[in-house]
């Protein structure tokens, strides 16, 4: 029996799978595809379950993140392009060379699940978050420190107190 030379968990365009990601710094589209094919399958539970991931990380730099539905959303484009394009790996073509270009690109920009700018989330944000999504997004220098004590306390209470509305709202 044939046995292949290349090894089992190269991946098209990407480094080795992630075991997890990095707690200091937001997530890169490609951060995020690592970690979804660490999972082994691309199914819908493995997806909620990156999808978690991401936004656990998102929460620890004290932004406020799109919908979830809407992040789906925005996993299902990236891997829907990953696949196009590993599907065309072994042509070669200009265009071909172009559509990699491109894709590179867009998988070492930032996964960005911000909420936008625009809403009373975002304009609540502290300067200091603000400076650290704005650097995320452009040249990546700043990371994230220890846990903020005070704001995981008000995000509990937030959160609590959401359920609580929800409930009153359904009755």
């Amino acid at each position: 029996m044939a046995r292949s030379t290349l090894k089992q968990n190269e991946l098209f365009l990407l480094a080795q799978p992630l075991e997890a990601f990095s707690q200091i710094v937001l997530p890169t589209g490609e951060d995020v595809l690592r970690r979804l094919f660490c999972h082994g399958s691309n199914s819908k539970d493995n997806r909620k379950a990156v999808i978690d991931e991401v936004v656990r990380v998102w929460e620890r730099a004290h932004i406020f993140v799109v919908s979830l539905r809407s992040i789906m959303k925005k996993l299902e484009t990236l891997v829907g392009k990953y696949e196009v394009r590993k599907k065309a790996k072994k042509r070669q073509s200009e265009g071909d060379k172009v559509s990699d270009a491109l894709l590179q690109g867009h998988l070492a920009s930032l996964f960005d699940i911000a909420a936008p700018a625009t809403s009373s989330s975002m304009i609540h944000l502290k300067q200091k978050d603000k400076d650290f999504l704005d650097d995320q997004r452009g040249q990546r220098k700043m990371v994230m420190s220890t846990v903020d004590k005070a704001w995981q306390k008000s995000l509990g209470n937030m959160r609590g107190w959401l359920l609580r509305e929800g409930g009153r709202r359904r009755s």
